[in-house]
Parts: C-alpha cells; sequence; structure tokens
C-alpha cells in the first residue's frame, strides 16, 4: 500500500466521527460537574447556616444555678408589702398571716438572659430521673429576668388557703423542713425552656442552702439522651457524642517525653461535696491507684471536656492516696464558669473520666531548714500536700490569700508550721498586694530555706521579685503560674508560656 493509499484511509476515518455527539457528552460531563458542585456548595451552605443557628441558639440560652454563698445577700418585696432576705446559694421562706412565702438566691451560668414562666413544688426531697409534667407548674405571675453571670432570685408565694399545697408549704416552712421547687424558665425569646430542679436544705442557723440536683430541657433532647448513657464515658468528652470526632487529635495519645513514668487511669467518681464555700472535695478511685505513687505537691492531669477535635484538660493537686481501698482525694477550687468548673458541677458517683499522673516538678526541698510557701487560695491543695508531708521540727511558714474566713482549713502536719490566712473580701482578684506584703514581712529564719510560690501568674512574679529583693537566690525559689488573670488556660490545663 502507498502513501497516498494510507492517508486516504485516515482521512476517511476522520470525517467517520460523530463530531455532534461528542459535543454532548462534553456538555452532559461540564453539567454534571456543575451539578455536584452546586450540591456541594448548597450542603456546605446548609450546615453552615445550621451551625450559625445553632451558635446564635446557644448564645441566647440561659441555665440558672445556686448563687454563690459569699454573693450579696438580696432584699425581696412580695406583693402584700412583705420583705424577705436571702444570702448567696441559699433560700428564705416564712409563713405568716396565712401566706407562705418562698424565696430562692440564683445565678445564671448561661450565656443568654433568662425569664421565669412558673414553678412547681414539693415538701421534702423529690427525686427521680422523669421530668414533671408541665401542666403541674403555677404560672410566674411576676416577670423574673436573670442577665447572664450575674446573680438574681425567684420567688412564689401561696395565698389560696383552700389550695391544697398551701397546707403543705406551711408545715414544711414553719418545721424548718426540706422542701423541692422546679422552676421553669427560658430565653427571653421564650424558647429553649428548662426546667431545674432545686432542693432546700434547712441549716443549723436557720434557713435553707440551696442546691440544683438536675436539670431538662424541654425543648430539645437532654443531654443525656442525646448521648451513650454515662457510665463508663468521659462526661463532657465523649468522642461518640453527637457532632463530636471519633477519634480525638490528642497530643498525650503516647505517654512519652514529659510524660514518660505516668499512668493512663480510668477514675471513677466516688464522692464530689462542698468542702467550703469556694472549695470543692472530689474523692476517685481506679484499680490503678494500688499501685500509684507521687510526690507532695504532684498533681494529676483530668480529660474534662473537647474543643474540636482536641482533648482538654485539667490538672489538680493530690491531696491524699488513701491507703487499703485505693481513693484518690482532690481539693478542687470553685469558679463561675470553665470546662474544668463545669466538670466539678456535674460530677456524680459513678461518672468516668480520663485521668493522667502523676504529674508535676515541685516538691518540698529535701535538703531545706525552713519553707515559706505564698500563694492565692489556687495553691492551697498543693501548699497543704507539701506542707502536710514535711517531718516534724522542721519550720514552715504557709501564707495564703482566700476569698472569705470561711474558705480557711486545718492543716494536718508534723512540722512546725505557721498559717498566715489573707481574706480577700472586696479586694480585686489578682492584686498581690497583700500578700506581697506579708511575704516582706515573714522572717526568713537562718540556714538553708526554700520558697514555693503558686496562683494567679502576676501575683507569683511579685512575689518572686518580692523574696528577691529579700536576697533569696533563684535556685532557693520554686514558682508556678496555676492560672493568668483575664486568660483561660489552655486545653492542656496550664497558662500560656509567657508566664512566670
Amino acid at each position: 500500500m502507498d502513501t497516498r493509499s494510507i492517508q486516504s484511509q485516515r482521512l476517511a476515518s476522520v470525517a467517520l466521527v460523530d463530531w455532534p455527539s461528542i459535543a454532548s457528552l462534553a456538555t452532559a460531563a461540564g453539567t454534571l460537574v456543575l451539578a455536584v458542585a452546586t450540591f456541594a456548595a448548597v450542603r456546605s451552605a446548609n450546615r453552615a447556616a445550621r451551625a450559625a443557628e445553632q451558635s446564635l441558639l446557644v448564645a441566647l440560652r440561659p441555665l440558672f444555678l445556686p448563687s454563690r454563698l459569699q454573693d450579696e445577700q438580696q432584699k425581696v418585696m412580695f406583693a402584700e408589702g412583705k420583705w424577705l432576705h436571702v444570702a448567696g446559694g441559699c433560700a428564705a421562706a416564712m409563713a405568716e398571716d396565712g401566706v407562705v412565702y418562698l424565696l430562692a438566691s440564683l445565678r445564671n451560668v448561661g450565656p443568654g438572659i433568662g425569664i421565669v414562666h412558673g414553678w412547681r413544688f414539693y415538701p421534702g426531697q423529690e427525686s427521680g430521673g422523669t421530668a414533671p409534667d408541665l401542666a403541674e407548674f403555677r404560672r410566674q405571675t411576676r416577670d423574673l429576668y436573670l442577665p447572664p453571670g450575674e446573680t438574681g432570685f425567684w420567688q412564689g408565694a401561696f395565698r389560696d388557703t383552700s389550695d391544697p399545697q398551701h397546707e403543705e408549704a406551711r408545715k414544711a416552712v414553719e418545721s424548718s423542713g426540706q422542701m423541692t421547687v422546679d422552676i421553669l424558665y427560658g430565653d427571653h425569646e421564650g424558647g429553649q425552656r428548662v426546667i431545674t430542679r432545686f432542693g432546700l436544705q434547712p441549716r443549723k442557723d436557720a434557713g435553707w442552702l440551696l442546691s440544683a440536683a438536675r436539670h431538662w430541657n424541654v425543648d430539645r433532647a437532654d443531654p443525656g439522651e442525646a448521648t451513650p448513657p454515662r457510665k463508663g464515658n468521659y462526661l463532657m468528652s465523649d468522642p461518640r457524642r453527637a457532632g463530636l470526632p471519633r477519634v480525638l487529635n490528642d497530643p498525650f495519645a503516647q505517654l512519652s517525653g514529659a510524660l514518660a513514668g505516668t499512668t493512663r487511669m480510668r477514675l471513677e467518681v466516688v464522692d464530689n461535696h462542698r468542702l467550703t464555700p469556694a472549695m470543692q472535695r472530689v474523692v476517685l478511685t481506679a484499680p490503678e491507684l494500688a499501685t500509684f505513687s507521687y510526690r507532695p505537691g504532684q498533681d494529676v492531669m483530668l480529660m474534662v471536656g473537647v474543643d474540636g477535635d482536641r482533648p482538654v484538660r485539667r490538672r489538680y493537686t493530690i491531696q491524699e492516696l488513701g491507703a487499703g481501698r485505693p481513693l484518690l482525694t482532690m481539693g478542687i477550687v470553685r469558679h463561675d464558669d470553665g470546662p474544668g468548673e463545669r466538670w466539678v458541677r456535674a460530677a456524680r458517683p459513678g461518672d468516668e473520666i480520663e485521668a493522667i499522673g502523676p504529674r508535676g516538678k515541685i516538691f518540698p526541698a529535701p535538703d531545706a531548714d525552713w519553707h515559706v510557701f505564698a500563694g492565692d487560695f489556687a495553691a492551697l491543695p498543693a501548699f497543704f500536700a507539701m506542707a502536710g508531708s514535711l517531718p516534724h521540727g522542721v519550720r514552715a511558714t504557709v501564707i495564703l490569700e482566700v476569698p472569705t474566713p470561711d474558705d480557711e482549713q486545718e492543716l494536718a502536719s508534723e512540722a512546725d508550721a505557721e498559717l498566715i490566712w489573707l481574706h480577700r473580701l472586696g479586694h480585686s482578684l489578682g492584686d498581690p498586694a497583700a500578700l506581697v506584703d506579708a511575704v516582706t514581712g515573714v522572717p526568713l529564719p537562718p540556714g538553708p530555706g526554700h520558697a514555693y510560690l503558686a496562683g494567679e501568674a502576676k501575683v507569683v512574679l511579685a512575689l518572686r521579685q518580692a523574696l528577691a529583693a529579700r536576697g533569696m537566690a533563684d535556685d532557693q525559689i520554686s514558682a508556678k503560674a496555676y492560672w493568668g488573670l483575664g486568660k483561660a488556660n489552655a486545653l492542656h490545663g496550664e497558662p500560656a508560656k509567657n508566664n512566670p
């Protein structure tokens, strides 16, 4: 076959190509790509809209709890012109002239304004996991708003003597008995309603202590219904929860480097109660504690939540490790909010949480003849653990600034220990003036000594400078910043690196 014949065949083949069909296929492919891109864009936009809507709803959501014991007393008037006083963290009640008055001091820890819709009374202590029927609630006749992060009150009264609950309430009040009040409230637009059950426990010095026992969501699923059971999960931090990643991006997945020698444990809450107005005592257990060892002043790191795909952890000092049954006791300072505070507030016996420990590099100096401890309230658990471990005859001075006199605690130690309590009361949080004055005036005995400083970052820096001015060398001072004023701690539980 010659060259001209081959060329003729090629031209014939080109002529047989169906160009309209190719164009149609290309158009179809382009349309399909465009449709896929449009679908993806619409789906992404819908997700973004849902996320934005959810963020807006969260920002409007209130949550009522008892106010703090150190919050100011409130004076509230009822319709008859009757005035009642209620202290922080408490409730007040009175039966007079055929009327039963009830009053509770509350704090809204949610981000949104809360408005009370109604209330339900029960004489005695009511328990149970089922939310009460909305038909059983009495309408709140006075508009009661609680701003976010602020204190407020709830009030109710029984005036109709023919009401069957009038007599029950009167007897409970006059006998200073236990009572239960369920409060129905929602955001300022009337949605996202919540029922919070408050228990009123009689105090020895008259009045009632207020505690929150349960929360039920009315207009959305309860957290316990939307997630697997609490038993065996990390409270607030289970990766199987809706919207959370199944695999966490955990920098501490491998216990190596600084974590070499630590143990990962699954601790179970045994007890959780208020020790002082501003400190909680939490007791936990785990089989690993039977062989667990630590040095006084060390801590454990608890996984208290999840931020995106990263675990959120907080560190708490080990105050005691019990003999016999392995029990780990911690003293935890209470705050207005935060991942650690939310876990402490919600933790109940039987809850489980991941822990890594022991951690920490500050212990009592073995060659020191005397010791000085100085810090704010956050340092109390560590200082008590270290000072409590000192042997007989060793001199120790512990200077602590606490919120109120009621937050003072007894130190168990064989050492010759002196406690100096400073009460913050109305002073600004994070103000180092009182602690610096105390450190400047405390006697420093002759011989080798060591100082331990802990608390807010700038307070620790000011204390270190005060001791340096008195001649203490750097190697005689162990300083640790636990927190920074106005700054959230990092996900691993410690302040930013630029803190002292």
